[in-house]
């Protein structure tokens, strides 16, 4: 993602593309990059975890799991060309539901528009004569997706039978409408989706008989379910096709020293798994570490009264990615 993310606007700075075709080649892309400190600093790998302020994006089921108000703000520099923003609240109606409002931005500023190459220059002499002339004007990306975000616990009891055991479940369930807006150039497209998430969540300890063990989460989410159309004031349409995310994590408390290890993987289509790991010490410090086929990520977390501030470090072919984020409990 990152690599195509760079390789738009490499393209409009070499070759001098007409804004409206990057436009339409790269619609909702932007989506794909990931938001949270802690998330990425586990690999991506977050779906069945999900349970914080930017909840809704990897699953909108987690944010039914908050225990209050929570106020999420994210800032990244993407290899010095590309900011991206995020705003995202959470308010718990009850014991069992709760909506949320989020905001993603994705932003570039002062892009060079260049001239297309003339095809007739065949030597390389003239391509360098005509690449030293400059820019012609320089033109900003705006890419934006409002999230609206629903989610309601529900619990049951699973009967084995008088000679066994009950295995009590917690499945919360959610759903996204996301209103997506893109800009580029004189070119403008809007579109409108819907996700879906699921989790289901018990503890190992009652199922397995023994009260060291920790809790299982298991989630699933289909994004873009009805193939999300963007449709830009050209009237050329683009579809994000939907995907489906299988995640499962596995909490381990530590009694001992009052901390807790989580280990979550990932699968995405045909992407490979994406792993991850988060320790915390005395749930007031958390290491984090990850790895997706980007590369390897790293993390750490922060707690303070109400306060969290994360940070990870994402490795990329092109180069680093730091993120950092903050959340208020409110």
């Amino acid at each position: 993602m990152y690599n195509r993310l760079k390789l738009i606007f490499c393209l409009g700075v070499v070759i001098g593309l007409p804004s409206v075709s990057l436009a339409t080649q790269q619609a909702g892309d932007f989506l794909n990059i990931g938001i949270g400190a802690r998330p990425m600093g586990m690999g991506g790998a977050f779906g069945a975890v999900a349970d914080d302020a930017f909840a809704a994006f990897w699953n909108p089921a987690g944010i039914s799991l908050l225990d209050g108000k929570e106020i999420g703000l994210m800032y990244a520099s993407l290899f010095g060309l590309v900011g991206s923003h995020v705003l995202s609240v959470v308010y718990p109606l009850n014991e069992r539901a709760a909506v949320a409002v989020s905001w993603v931005r994705v932003s570039a500023d002062n892009i060079p528009r260049y001239d297309p190459f003339p095809r007739d220059a065949q030597r390389i002499e003239e391509r360098l004569s005509f690449a030293m002339k400059g820019a012609k004007g320089y033109f900003s990306d705006r890419e934006d997706a409002l999230f609206f975000t629903f989610s309601k616990v529900g619990a049951f009891d699973l009967d084995f039978g008088w000679q066994y055991f009950i295995l009590p479940l917690k499945v919360p369930f959610g759903v996204n409408l996301k209103l997506i807006h893109q800009s580029l150039g004189g070119a403008s497209a809007n579109g409108i989706g819907i996700d879906a998430g699921f989790m289901l969540r018990f503890g190992a300890n009652i199922l397995f008989g023994h009260d060291s063990l920790g809790d299982v989460s298991i989630g699933l989410v289909v994004s873009d379910i009805t193939n999300t159309t963007i449709v830009w004031e050209t009237r050329h349409h683009d579809v994000i096709p939907y995907t489906v995310r299988f995640s499962i994590a596995y909490f381990q408390p530590l009694r001992s020293w009052n901390d807790y290890l989580c280990v979550s993987l990932e699968k995405e289509g045909d992407e490979t798994i994406k792993a991850g790991l988060e320790y915390w010490f005395d749930s007031r410090v958390a290491l984090r570490g990850g790895v997706n086929r980007e590369g390897p990520g790293a993390g750490v977390g922060v707690v303070f009264g109400p306060f969290e501030v994360d940070y990870a470090f994402v490795a990329q072919d092109l180069g680093a990615v730091h993120r950092v984020s903050a959340k208020m409990d409110f």
